[in-house]
């Protein structure tokens, strides 16, 4: 077998988003919009802990928390370097 350097992190290519929206933050909507901020992309609600996480190809995105039909939080990220973003979003 060959010999080779062993990393930790996400698979190549992808870019993951991890965080916490806190106790408060429980099944608040987290979603990634395309560049121009118009088309959901991704999205995903937080559990009982206010914990989520969104995996996607890199690059640019506007990240957003809603609750209720109302924006929360948004927020252009660059993820274009790929790897993991952790606690992109205040706490709730």
């Amino acid at each position: 077998l060959p010999v080779g350097e062993v990393t930790e992190g996400p698979i190549t290519g992808e870019a993951v988003i991890i965080g916490a929206l806190g106790m408060k933050g429980a099944g608040v909507q987290v979603c990634l919009r395309d560049s121009a901020g118009k088309v959901d992309v991704k999205c995903t609600v937080a559990d009982e802990f206010g914990e989520y996480l969104l995996s996607v190809k890199p690059g640019i995105y506007f990240l957003a928390a809603r609750a209720n039909g109302a924006v929360l939080e948004e927020k252009r990220v660059d993820l274009r370097g790929g790897g993991y973003f952790r606690n992109l979003l205040s706490p709730r």
